[in-house]
């Protein structure tokens, strides 16, 4: 029988070892909301969906209606280096530019997104456009 582990490293009262990402929800071919997080990808998507601090649980409380029906969610590693924050506004440009913004985003608005972060961003899109549904 296969078995499958996980290990959780928990460093000076800290989860260490999981990474930076950032990911996408997703409402089809479209992204309706943009994060960051240090947390392992799972475990952030159980708190936007399931915490009662909106700050927290921002999918429950900023799309309600979406939160209980179905969505993705497309989580990508950060490199080492890179600051989340800076990640975040360069990816949400990037979207923004090419088209991929839902009528129904509820992040933080569109500004101008970091040059240098030009390979994440076309990491992310490239990766949207392959799994695009051919009606998209």
């Amino acid at each position: 029988m296969e078995r499958d582990l996980v290990e959780l490293n928990v460093r000076a009262g800290e989860l260490t070892g999981s990474g930076s990402w950032v990911y996408l929800w997703l409402l089809g071919p479209r992204v309706v909301y943009v994060g960051t997080t240090g947390l392992p990808p799972e475990a952030r998507t159980w708190l936007h969906l399931s915490h009662p601090d909106p700050s927290i649980g921002r999918i429950r409380a900023l799309l309600p209606d979406l939160a209980a029906g179905d969505l993705d969610v497309l989580a990508f590693r950060l490199p080492d280096g890179v600051g989340r924050p800076r990640a975040k506004a360069a990816v949400i440009a990037g979207l923004s530019g090419a088209g991929r913004l839902s009528g129904r985003y509820a992040g933080d608005p569109p500004g101008d997104g970091d040059p240098a972060l030009a390979p994440v961003v076309e990491a992310v899109i490239l990766a949207l456009e392959e799994r695009r549904p051919a009606d998209g």
